[in-house]
């Protein structure tokens, strides 16, 4: 048998779940409500403030995030379904929404899941991730809206059959003729036929004769050809053949069946309205619903019989309800036709907004433009196609939260700017029309949207313009849409700036947006940089030079530190939760870091009253601390948000009556000035009480409600301030206590407790493995502990009482103990523990509103070998 003595040099590394032998000598089995710091030791987790009541109302299902404008203009956003509100951050105030906006972008959401905000200066965008975007029918430049049809004939139709073409594919497909009528032909095209584009070669057999047509024109789903049948009346052989191998639509496949189209046929409608100003034989029409969503068919005026009435022939899908009165025409004034360069324009006779398209070279996409006359300059300027839609629908596109000047906010639609030049193939809609957007990021002057696989930047300098400048042309502002390519499906979930770089997750994989020196639509590309899992729930949060981001792993989760290796030049993704894989419980939602305070907290939905808490610290080129902690609050406490600005961290806590802003000051061991030493008590308050003669009790008014028992710390005004006095609450929201205390203020707040538990401690050889054969005796443990003012160590051997020894800092022969006051000093405290050391548990615990920080400790025991190995260590 052999007494002997152990060293566990910090208590600053955490907890683990390995199994004790091969822990570090500094790792712990249980860690609630402590802060570990390599400066100053294990003190307890600093305590919340309380700053303002927000709400009466349950908001379980609400988004919060904190808008940081300066260290002096901070605000906490709320929204839920249908609702959306502003706090001062510092003082609670709710601020004006002013009252000119429409809330149903957000209705019928489940904000905390649902919504997304990126805030850039004064504008916070908000983005609710279930709304689809969508194009209005807008067009560009003059139109005419007129009344609703009132009347419309179907003409019939013919079924053009299979038929081999130059070894090509071969489809079917119904089409409509208008007897007497030579020239254009429209059919409809399914949206993933391949081989559709303009300049696509078409067949037509009639009457035995043999026509081969060009694609001129493209509309949603339709195509157009034109013929010149010598005999209408005869047609037959009735084939529709695609020679190009251009493609178009959402993508390409291998057969066409007829389950692929849908019926197309063909009215003739007589409109009678007032007249047109404008109107000609040759003018384009349109017919269409009252949603955007709606019919949607395009047709070239056939015959003026009056001024008051014209006639135009279209092909449509389905059936018009024309008694409805949903459909109307819509006139596009000044157009007048196509033209193949830009010289074969008129030289004279043109009047203000005439409109030609340039048709160019087939088969060059950005030699096709569309031009209209300026009048006042006398020149032809480039303009939009005047058949496509230009304008996003404001109602489903993301909207703006604006701080005006007079500190008030507007929260209301934005003004996106329009499409002004180009089509549908020169100046491409968007990736996230018809689509949902699931984030949205400020990167390099540019506003940039997430939608399914696709990022989509805005034109540099301009954040509400998605479209290119010109369609002769790609220009380095113009804006960015690139897919993410790769052989996973890759719908993009967040996106987060890094290393100076823009760094993109989906479920499975990472990528980096790449560009070079200059972000250009030429030089922007997504690079694949790593491959891990991670949570579409939770944000990844960048601290300092790394990023962490969470996934779930069966019933819990696991945290990663995705960094770059600048010795090999590859990024990796740490698990910095190895050795603790069943800690942090699944569901993680919320992520916030500090690379000031080298701090990362997480809150979990299957925990929401815990803050879990990871402390690191990197030396030059190693990792010297990794912890991970837990802050506990009563069960009643729901966390709905937390966020962290350099050292404050801001929190939104749900409880029995109501929702509170509450702040908590990172900066460990920050001392209460009119105290001398730090006050751990929650939702603390400073306040003044109010003493009655008669009953000789001073009391204090809570600004919130609280079941549970609160201390009284007095402070400033107090010559014995930092003592504790006995109280009692009448009420949830008064506190009492005898005597006069109404000379200075007090600090009240709900104590709680910090709790350190040691690893089971074993003898180990030189080279750090445990020895297991053998008994190992605890006599007793020095704990080094510094600016302490109470804590005890509870030591509960297997199967016998609880053994409780205390550290008050009142010693006998201290010079710095005065009788009334709180003596807070440095030093030593040794207690017995009298068992085995795998049969006996040992706490510390500080359960008071005084400050306790424990450096390191020193255990002695026996150990009695079962063998006659010796170690180098004994």
């Amino acid at each position: 048998m052999s007494l002997i003595s152990r060293i566990i040099p910090n208590l600053f590394n955490g907890v683990s779940q390995q199994p004790a032998t091969l822990r570090t000598t500094s790792q712990a089995e249980l860690v609630e409500n402590a802060y570990p710091s390599i400066a100053v030791g294990l003190g307890k987790r600093p305590p919340t403030e309380h700053v303002a009541k927000i709400s009466d109302a349950v908001l379980s299902n609400a988004f919060v995030t904190t808008l940081n404008r300066d260290a002096t203009e901070r605000y906490s956003l709320v929204i839920t379904d249908g609702v959306i509100k502003v706090f001062d951050l510092f003082t609670g105030t709710e601020k004006t929404i002013n009252p000119s906006f429409s809330m149903d972008y957000l209705t019928g959401i489940n904000a905390a899941e649902d919504v997304s905000v990126v805030t850039v200066a004064d504008y916070s965008f908000v983005i609710n991730k279930k709304k689809t975007v969508k194009m209005t029918q807008e067009l560009f430049g003059k139109t005419y809206a007129g009344q609703t049809i009132t009347s419309l004939t179907k003409y019939p139709s013919v079924t053009l059959d299979n038929f081999d073409f130059e070894g090509s594919q071969v489809f079917s497909v119904t089409w409509e003729y208008i007897a007497g009528t030579n020239g254009n032909i429209q059919f409809l095209a399914p949206l993933n036929a391949p081989g559709f584009g303009v300049g696509s070669k078409v067949r037509l057999t009639a009457a035995g004769t043999v026509y081969d047509s060009r694609v001129n024109t493209l509309l949603n789903r339709d195509f157009i050809v034109t013929y010149m049948l010598d005999d209408a009346s005869g047609l037959s052989a009735k084939i529709v053949k695609v020679v190009s191998p251009t493609f178009f639509g959402n993508g390409s496949q291998t057969s066409i069946s007829m389950a692929n189209f849908s019926t197309l046929a063909t009215y003739s409608a007589k409109v009678v309205t007032s007249a047109v100003h404008g109107l000609t034989a040759s003018s384009f029409v349109r017919i269409e619903a009252a949603t955007p969503e709606g019919y949607n068919a395009s047709s070239v005026v056939s015959a003026i019989p009056t001024t008051t009435s014209f006639e135009y022939n279209a092909a449509v899908h389905g059936a018009l309800d024309v008694g409805s009165g949903s459909m109307r025409y819509v006139v596009i004034q000044g157009f007048k036709g196509s033209k193949q360069k830009f010289s074969d324009l008129p030289t004279s006779g043109q009047i203000e907004g005439d409109m030609w398209k340039i048709a160019g070279d087939p088969s060059q996409q950005r030699s096709r433009y569309y031009v209209m006359w300026d009048s006042i300059n006398t020149v032809w300027v480039e303009c939009a196609d005047p058949t496509v839609s230009v304008a996003f629908d404001p109602t489903t596109m993301p909207h703006k939260l604006v701080r005006e000047a007079d500190g008030t906010f507007t929260f209301t639609e934005v003004e996106w700017d329009k499409r002004l030049v180009g089509d549908n193939k020169s100046i491409p809609i968007p990736s996230f029309v018809d689509r949902t957007i699931s984030d949205t990021v400020f990167y390099r002057n540019r506003l940039g949207f997430l939608s399914d696989e696709s990022l989509i930047l805005s034109r540099s300098g301009t954040y509400f313009n998605f479209w290119g400048e010109t369609a002769t042309a790609v220009l380095d502002s113009d804006p960015i849409d690139i897919t993410a390519a790769h052989t996973k499906v890759s719908i993009l979930n967040w996106a987060v700036g890094f290393n100076k770089a823009l760094l993109l997750y989906s479920d499975l994989t990472q990528f980096q947006l790449a560009s070079g020196d200059v972000l250009t639509p030429k030089t922007a590309k997504l690079e694949t940089v790593s491959e891990f899992e991670s949570s579409n729930k939770a944000r990844p949060v960048p601290a300092g030079q790394n990023v962490f981001f969470t996934l779930d792993k069966g019933t819990f989760s696991i945290m990663r530190e995705y960094y770059v290796d600048v010795d090999s030049y590859t990024n990796d993704a740490a698990d910095v939760t190895a050795h603790v894989p069943k800690y942090l419980p699944g569901g993680i939602y919320k992520l916030a870091a500090s690379s000031s305070e080298d701090i990362l907290l997480a809150l979990s939905m299957k925990e929401r009253n815990v803050i879990y808490v990871y402390k690191y610290y990197w030396g030059a080129t190693e990792k010297l601390q990794s912890a991970w902690v837990k802050w506990t609050f009563p069960e009643g406490d729901t966390i709905l948000n937390l966020d962290l600005i350099t050292s404050t961290l801001s929190l939104t806590i749900q409880r029995s009556d109501g929702v509170y802003l509450e702040k908590v000051n990172l900066q460990q061991g920050e001392t209460v000035e009119a105290v001398g030493h730090p006050v751990y008590l929650d939702r603390r308050v400073e306040l003044t009480g109010t003493f009655n003669a008669s009953t000789k009790r001073t009391t204090w008014a809570l600004p919130y409600s609280e079941p549970e028992a609160l201390s009284v710390v007095l402070a400033e005004g107090f010559d014995n301030a930092g003592a504790l006095i006995p109280s009692t609450q009448p009420t949830a929201t008064t506190v009492e206590a005898n005597g006069d205390h109404t000379s200075g203020k007090v600090l009240i707040g709900r104590p709680y407790t910090k709790r350190y538990r040691f690893s089971e401690q074993y003898l180990k050889d030189s080279n750090n493995a445990a020895v297991l054969m053998g008994r190992l005796q605890m006599r007793s443990m020095k704990v080094s502990y510094s600016n302490s003012g109470y804590f005890r160590a509870e030591v509960t051997p297997k199967a016998r009482e609880k053994n409780t020894y205390s550290w008050t800092g009142k010693r006998i022969g201290n010079v710095g103990f005065i009788l009334g006051q709180t003596n807070i000093e440095d030093g030593e405290f040794t207690f017995p523990i009298k068992a085995r050391s795998s049969e006996v548990t040992i706490d510390l615990v500080n359960d008071s509103h005084l400050p306790s920080f424990f450096n390191s400790a020193e255990w002695a025991a026996t150990f009695t070998s079962n063998t006659s190995r010796r170690t180098a260590s004994m």
